[in-house]
């Protein structure tokens, strides 16, 4: 769990004012000593309003107190059971789940799921019910979750199981990379004029010593 990319987001999350932190921060209050935390956090929101990059510097943080973290995408791991089912090695990765005390399922909604697959991943939302944490990130709202699940009643079984003991954050800030994005066009523009300014003034860097060009 802990590698390169969860760097990453630990940075942004010191780099970037999460409005939803409040909400967070009492959801996660109780992660301390192995065992202790059985809730689910919830993510909801727009694509790049931070939800994996927060639900990444938790799941560090379990990492750093001794937890045992696990983190797929919703797809990855949906067809991860699934190839392991046509194998027969299930549930050999099943027990392997169950030392496991937080599971992040990222990216729900993304992409629609084959019926089995989906089934598969029911059936990983329910062992872990009232036994460890997730957290979970989507794009949609519940009510269109069908959409990517296929079945109303599998559906709704499996929100059912997700909001229960869940706290529920609703991500509603500006997409990351595109301010970002926006942020470098812009001091690009701003070098650009900077530049044209000193073209206009011939002998300018001339007055200025040789060591302070740069600078």
């Amino acid at each position: 769990m802990c590698g390169p990319k969860a760097g990453r987001d630990s940075q942004r999350v010191a780099e970037r004012s999460f409005p939803e932190l409040g909400a967070v921060c009492a959801g996660t209050s109780g992660i301390g000593t192995a065992g202790d935390w059985k809730e689910n956090l919830i993510f909801l929101g727009a694509v790049g309003t931070g939800k994996t990059c927060l639900a990444t510097a938790i799941a560090l943080k379990a990492c750093q107190v001794g937890w045992r973290v696990r983190f797929f995408t919703a797809a990855s791991l949906a067809n991860f059971l699934l190839e392991r089912n046509n194998k027969g090695t299930l549930n050999g990765f099943l027990d392997n789940l169950k030392r496991v005390e937080l599971i992040v399922v990222d990216e729900i909604g993304l992409v629609s799921l084959h019926k089995d697959a989906a089934e598969l991943l029911f059936q990983v939302i329910s062992d872990c019910y009232e036994r460890k944490s997730l957290i979970i990130t989507s794009n949609l709202e519940f009510s269109q979750w069908n959409t990517v699940f296929g079945d109303n009643r599998l559906t709704a079984a499996l929100i059912d199981r997700f909001i229960h003991h869940s706290h529920n954050v609703i991500f509603s800030s500006e997409c990351y990379r595109l301010t970002q994005s926006m942020n470098r066009q812009r001091a690009s523009v701003q070098c650009g004029d900077q530049n044209s300014q000193q073209l206009r003034v011939p002998g300018l860097l001339q007055q200025r010593p040789a060591g302070q060009l740069f600078q």
